[in-house]
């Protein structure tokens, strides 16, 4: 029985033990509840606070319906907890947050990220200064603190919006579900749906005779998609805004409470919906939340913010997807929704199928999939007829990994990997056939990455022959698709003084600009970066001047072809509103003999660098390691690598991103 070394094995117990609570919990979905749940049992365990709850039950007492859908949330509010902040550092920065407008459309994605820019500037620099301080949270449970005004005003509201002309087809049930509950996850409850129906009441008007909830969300959809902003700095600082928050200042911190507050909004005008979770997308280290909703056909969709529109069947995929819910979800009576596990109303799905031989009698075996620099477990397999099976699992090319557990004991059993037409290939190390590989990046390239690469083209390097840009020589022109690096450029020699680099004329509402560019002259056989004065065309602040010539991969301009709207020219935004030229300069103190020319895209900084320490891990039971290299140049080679391999390249010098991946008819085939 082989076990995981020290370093693997506190990454896969904590995740394994922590995933198989988790699922205990989804299981009975209570915190501790009973199984027959009740009213009475709800009330004898809120203590002071059962006279809150007698109280909803009386007010409803002749109307058997609302009776029955506050009964729902009293006996279900056991599985509820949330926490608050002590030191009401949420509130203050909330009224503090309503200060930061821009004076732009707020029906444009730049609002949005202009916005966003400017807020988090000043929630750092407010922190810096410890004006605010770290929110103090604090547990509370709802059945413990819900007050009888707040639970009858949700009540009310919740029957307004069932009423609406789309929302009459929902039964009783989906409405308990999906549309009464009062909170969408781990929020503090603070009164939203009187706010948000009677603000966006003129939805509901505009639509007086539709029954199409997709038309519904896509309204909601328009009006909400760019003023929406995300915070980085709150989320760094551990703010979380509730759903009135997020509604007043239009931020959020995650897309656990975007969504969450998406959600609230569908809610209250009458549309069935709730969270959904994808605990990891399989081929990155994170996972998402979104937002689900029933449309009138009893079909699941997805939606967010971020979208243009609902997302049908196989849009988005996944190899899990969870809908969160208020109640026990054997509570519910729709076929497509009784099971908590969501995956196969959102996507195509297959069983996972492995001969497998339970020599070692696991107790449980899991599927893991490669998440954040580590192997996590997604669902508990079901061994049958020497078979384990993992049931509807989204039909996506991913890496896999079975785990097996004995008493708390995390036997890893090995990694395979599940095409779309359900081919499974098995990768155990092939060490009788070994080979070299050299490798430029340890995290796969993107079509966002090609597409900063594409916005150079045309870009232009050029001397000058006196101090006023007159008699220009170009030096290089970007024609094509530069690499997704730092690139250096030979050029004819020039002897000159004064240099620039134009940007390309590009037509589109934004693009990227580089994140470095340098020229470069040759001493005794070695490039030397070029140093003088630096100044730009009139739409360049210091700051961006800065930015392009810092030696930060990571910094780079952003270019939108709009006029000056935001107030701090220290970020990385350029306004180009008159589509002139942009340019930035480099004066010399003498005459120099000019050799290379240099510039990098907007740059994740993932590739090989040259002085930076790697190491190649190959996965056999658990990762080892096939040394440790310090690069020389943009690429590093290794020797000795088994064949039919799992891989994983390291950088020990900096950085987090990094994925898994696999080397077939010498291609890397990133997972």
């Amino acid at each position: 029985m082989k076990i995981l070394n020290k370093l693997v094995l506190p990454f896969l117990l904590v995740t394994v033990i922590s995933f198989i609570a988790w699922r205990h919990f989804v299981k009975n979905n209570a915190y501790y509840a009973p199984a027959g749940r009740t009213v009475e049992y709800t009330l004898k365990l809120a203590r002071d606070n059962r006279q809150e709850f007698e109280k909803v039950l009386e007010h409803f007492k002749d109307d058997s319906l609302k009776l029955e859908a506050a009964k729902f949330l009293i006996k279900n509010m056991l599985y509820h907890s949330y926490y608050s902040d002590i030191n009401k550092s949420v509130d203050i920065l909330t009224n503090d947050l309503n200060e930061y407008k821009i004076n732009y459309p707020d029906t444009s994605e730049l609002y949005r990220e202009l916005r966003g820019k400017l807020i988090d500037k000043e929630i750092k620099e407010t922190m810096l200064s410890k004006k605010m301080t770290y929110p103090h949270y604090e547990l509370l449970y709802d059945h413990r603190t819900i007050k009888a005004d707040f639970l009858i005003e949700n009540i009310e509201y919740a029957f307004k919006a069932w009423k609406l002309p789309w929302a009459k087809s929902f039964s009783f049930e989906e409405f308990c579900n999906f549309i009464l509950p009062y909170r969408y996850g781990d929020e503090k409850p603070r009164p939203w749906r009187k706010i948000i129906f009677e603000k966006y009441k003129w939805i509901a008007d505009s639509l007086i005779n539709c029954e199409d909830v997709h038309e519904v969300v896509n309204l909601i959809n328009k009006e909400f998609r760019y003023k929406l902003i995300h915070s980085e700095q709150l989320k760094k600082y551990r703010y979380k805004l509730g759903v009135a928050s997020q509604l007043e200042t239009m931020i959020y911190t995650t897309c656990y409470d975007q969504s969450g507050l998406g959600v609230c909004i569908l809610r209250s005008l009458g549309i069935p919906s709730s969270l959904l979770t994808i605990p990891l997308w399989g081929n990155n280290a994170s996972g998402h939340v979104n937002v689900a909703f029933m449309d009138s056909k009893k079909d699941w969709y997805q939606y967010s913010f971020s979208y243009k529109g609902t997302r049908k069947k196989d849009a988005v995929k996944a190899p899990k997807m969870y809908l969160d819910l208020f109640s026990n979800f054997t509570d519910l009576q729709n076929a497509n929704s009784r099971e908590y596990d969501m995956t196969s109303c959102f996507q195509s799905v297959d069983d996972i199928k492995i001969n497998f031989n339970n020599t070692e009698n696991h107790d449980e075996i899991y599927l893991c999939v490669f998440g954040d620099l580590r192997w996590s477990p997604l669902i508990k397999g079901e061994y049958k007829n020497n078979k384990i099976i993992f049931k509807d699992i989204g039909i996506k090319n991913l890496m896999f990994l079975l785990v097996g557990v004995n008493d708390q004991q995390i036997i890893p059993i090995n990694a395979f990997s599940k095409d779309t037409l359900g081919n499974i290939k098995q990768y155990i190390p092939d060490f009788s056939n070994k080979f070299s590989s050299t490798f430029y990046r340890k995290y796969p390239f993107s079509k966002k990455m090609k597409k900063r690469c594409e916005d150079l083209i045309q870009g232009e390097f050029f001397a000058f022959a006196d101090g006023n840009f007159n008699q220009p020589v170009s030096l290089k022109k970007i024609t094509h698709d530069p690499d997704y690096k730092n690139t250096i450029f030979k050029i004819n020699d020039i002897k000159t003084k004064k240099l620039k680099y134009s940007f390309p004329k590009i037509n589109t509402e934004k693009f990227d600009g580089p994140s470095e560019i340098a020229f470069y002259t040759t001493e005794n056989n070695h490039l030397k970066k070029l140093e003088g004065v630096y100044y730009g065309s009139p739409q360049l602040s210091e700051n961006h001047i800065k930015i392009l010539t810092d030696n930060d991969l990571l910094s780079y301009l952003e270019v939108w072809n709009c006029n000056d709207v935001l107030r701090d020219h220290n970020s990385n935004f350029v306004f180009n509103g008159d589509a002139e030229n942009i340019w930035v300069a480099l004066e010399l103190d003498t005459i120099r003999t000019v050799t290379h020319v240099g510039i990098c895209p907007r740059n994740d900084k993932n590739g090989v660098y040259q002085g930076m320490v790697y190491e190649l891990l190959y996965w056999d039971h658990d990762w080892k390691s096939l040394g440790k290299k310090t690069a020389t140049s943009d690429s590093i080679t290794f020797d000795n690598i088994p064949s039919n391999s799992v891989l994983w390249l390291r950088n020990h010098s900096e950085g987090k991103e990094e994925r898994i991946f696999t080397i077939e008819n010498n291609e890397v085939i990133w997972w």
